[in-house]
């Protein structure tokens, strides 16, 4: 995506025209940018979100697809040191496709953007704004991916009954899911 999002008043549009389930998942968003708190304050809110969403997705695709338990894909998911590169490779395997790199690549700028900010390099502002914006493009692209894949919408969908009726593995037959799907539990 080419868009920049330079001026706050830009970031506000980019998110009155995100989906209502981005605009619910980020609820705090507007008032973060408009109430004059510093631009890093909502970078850290949004990206805590994401991270949320990442758990969120690959919790929804281990349950629905694979029919792990879903205590144990959570506890799997608490115990997991997600990093970027470890979420790519989680996601291919549990949804046994690549997150698209278009996709990846809007978010990969965010990042960017966000480890200095959180490493306490200097940034400018417009640079923040821009990260926010692109953040939210993310968020309605993977809900959009996630969608087609599972009918989930990891960033502020309607998760009651996503997995439908159907029977999932007991505990311990879960725990070989799991660890097949390369997270690590014991």
């Amino acid at each position: 995506m080419s868009t920049t999002y330079s001026t706050t008043n830009q970031v506000i549009n980019r998110f009155d025209n995100a989906s209502n389930e981005v605009q619910t998942f980020f609820t705090y968003l507007p008032s973060l940018v408009t109430d004059q708190y510093p631009w890093d304050i909502c970078l850290a809110y949004l990206f805590s979100k994401l991270e949320m969403a990442h758990h969120t997705s690959l919790y929804c695709g281990m349950t629905k697809l694979h029919r792990v338990n879903s205590e144990i894909a959570w506890i799997a998911l608490q115990n997991e040191y997600m990093t970027r590169d470890s979420f790519k490779i989680l996601y291919k395997n549990v949804f046994e496709v690549d997150l698209p790199e278009g996709v990846y690549n809007v978010l990969d700028k965010a990042l960017r953007i966000r480890d200095k900010v959180m490493h306490g390099k200097k940034v400018a502002i417009i640079d923040k704004r821009d990260a926010v914006g692109l953040v939210i493009d993310y968020a309605d692209d993977f809900n959009q991916i996630l969608f087609k894949l599972i009918k989930v919408r990891p960033f502020g969908g309607e998760l009651r009954g996503f997995a439908g009726s159907m029977k999932k593995y007991d505990k311990k037959t879960s725990r070989l899911l799991i660890k097949g799907l390369g997270f690590k539990i014991s």
